[in-house]
């Protein structure tokens, strides 16, 4: 395939998308953290830690965007690449942490609401770090992903059958590329699931 085939559509909105993701989520994470009322207060520390998680979604589309316009202007042909050498790119380890994570940050955010709403003394009195530890758990749930990936992807690191333009759902086996997707389309059901208690709850206590 030649790299002039490429558009430069896709990868401009990437880029275009992304910056502004990556701008407003960041702004938005220094004002909550530097700003003193804020950052010593629960719910907007758990906010900060949501904050965290699209500023990497906006990273994710621009290093996409970035890639893709590398690959269109310094290359003549799409070149032919091993799947190891994909999973090594930014942007592909960026996606790989996002497709399963925005699931599990859902339904960790979700359970820390349920606990607030169900068991609000209790909630008061957990540690100042807690939301620390509520996130540092959830992105940490991703690293079985990242190993898995790279044990299935090892094997063939010499073999470059993939295409240079490093699709995610091209460089992961099938399999491994269906959990990701399965793992978050779960875990956002469960979280939806979660919520469902919690706007019962509220809607009497203000009735």
């Amino acid at each position: 395939m030649l790299t002039s085939e490429i558009g430069l559509l896709f990868p401009t909105l990437y880029v275009v998308e992304g910056f502004v993701i990556i701008a407003f989520n960041l702004s938005l994470l220094l004002f909550l953290l530097l700003e003193r009322k804020f950052r010593h207060q629960k719910q907007y520390q758990i906010l900060a830690g949501c904050v965290t998680f699209d500023f990497l979604f906006g990273c994710a589309y621009f290093s996409t965007g970035v890639y893709r316009y590398n690959l269109k202007f310094t290359n003549e042909y799409v070149p032919l690449v091993s799947r190891f050498y994909c999973l090594n790119k930014v942007h592909d380890l960026l996606i790989l942490f996002i497709t399963p994570e925005a699931g599990i940050i859902s339904l960790f955010v979700a359970l820390d609401r349920a606990v607030s709403v169900f068991y609000p003394i209790k909630y008061l009195k957990l540690p100042p770090h807690y939301p620390l530890v509520l996130f540092v758990t959830s992105f940490s749930a991703i690293i079985p992903a990242y190993v898995t990936s790279y044990m299935a992807v090892i094997p063939s690191r010499y073999e470059r059958n993939q295409s240079g333009m490093c699709f995610l759902k091209d460089t992961l086996p099938d399999n491994c590329y269906a959990i990701l997707r399965w793992i978050r389309i779960v875990t956002s059901i469960l979280a939806i699931a979660v919520y469902i208690p919690i706007a019962c709850k509220i809607r009497k206590v203000r009735l």
